[in-house]
């Protein structure tokens, strides 16, 4: 039935575990009716996200004229391309066609409410939760830390630019042994999937989280209150340098599965923006992942959700979106009175939380 914290690839044709309560509650219409709809084995997922696609471009207009800041129509297509599995490219498809037969209003709506329920809440999540500390301290290579697991993992070094873990090669340098060649940067710990987002489901029993769960379930097939102690996990953790770390968490590059579909555990690093480069200069790099000392590779689903949540949230407006509004509230901490445009009022609570 299901494996981890996810739901299997064939999860659609057991649509009673499916939360669709919240997107539902937009459509108007029951549970039932759209899980029949979800059950329909007379069209393929392909063939409705085909159709999808159209209504898509039929609400165009509507959609782009529903917010100036973000574009409704370029998630609703991004979201039915990027769902890292296809059950999630289904239940994006199936709602459009009951929004369709709503009304171009209804269209809207399940795109809002999309955005705001689960968009722009991670990338506010990914934001906040990332950010560059004076005070910084590397993390010590203590025995038996995450840390230390995929420090092991990678070899001691940056798992996207090959850089040398400064802490280690000083390590071997006290100890009078020779350190690996190579240009030495402080590294640290990059969550795939953040334990913000762990902390803040598990912990909130509010409705707009609910629906935040739901809705992320529902996308991605990834069950956040069955991650628990997986979110720190080696399989849920990558060694980096201090900038990738926080290109990584802030949903700026990710890991490409594309080039490699057979290869278990290579990916390429890609940007989603191009606002960003690596900190050798570079825009990509091929990585791939090996098992050592018991430890195993990042776990390939969590990839799948990080990279799919890159992609849509920088193609929709979302990420820049929600790091404008997150610059000007950091103005206006600082005595300036600069933000006109206000957020939704969770992703303002979520943001101060983590300002907090």
């Amino acid at each position: 039935m299901a494996h981890g914290p996810f739901e299997s690839e064939s999860s659609y044709t057991m649509s009673q575990h499916l939360p669709v309560e919240s997107i539902c509650a937009v459509l108007t219409c029951t549970s039932a009716e759209f899980l029949s709809k979800y059950d329909d084995n007379n069209f393929s997922t392909h063939v409705l996200c085909e159709d999808a696609h159209n209504i898509v471009e039929r609400n165009r207009e509507r959609l782009r004229a529903a917010h100036h800041r973000y574009r409704l129509d370029d998630l609703l297509s991004a979201m039915l391309k990027h769902a890292p599995q296809e059950c999630g490219k289904r239940y994006v498809a199936v709602a459009l066609h009951i929004a369709r037969d709503k009304g171009g209003t209804t269209v809207v709506n399940v795109a809002r409410s999309w955005m705001e329920h689960l968009f722009l809440p991670v990338s506010t999540l990914a934001v906040t939760g990332t950010r560059w500390d004076e005070d910084w301290t590397p993390t010590p290579l203590d025995p038996g830390s995450l840390r230390e697991k995929v420090a092991i993992r990678e070899q001691y070094k940056c798992a996207i630019t090959g850089m040398v873990d400064r802490i280690y090669a000083e390590k071997l340098r006290g100890q009078g042994l020779r350190a690996p060649a190579g240009f030495r940067r402080s590294m640290s710990v990059a969550h795939i999937i953040p334990p913000s987002l762990s902390e803040l489901i598990e912990n909130s029993a509010e409705t707009h989280v609910t629906h935040m769960s739901n809705m992320l379930f529902c996308w991605t097939g990834l069950d956040m209150k069955l991650l628990g102690s997986h979110v720190n996990a080696p399989e849920n953790a990558v060694l980096m340098t201090l900038d990738e770390q926080l290109s990584f968490e802030r949903l700026h590059i990710y890991f490409d599965k594309a080039a490699y579909p057979t290869a278990p555990n290579k990916y390429t690093v890609q940007m989603a923006t191009n606002l960003v480069e690596l900190s050798n200069e570079r825009t990509s790099a091929e990585v791939e992942f090996h098992a050592r000392d018991g430890i195993q590779p990042p776990n390939p689903e969590y990839l799948a959700v990080h990279a799919a949540f890159a992609k849509v949230v920088n193609i929709c407006g979302a990420a820049a979106y929600v790091e404008d509004i997150e610059d000007l509230r950091n103005a206006e901490l600082d005595g300036e009175n600069l933000c006109q445009d206000k957020p939704t009022d969770f992703i303002s609570g979520v943001s101060m939380s983590r300002l907090s």
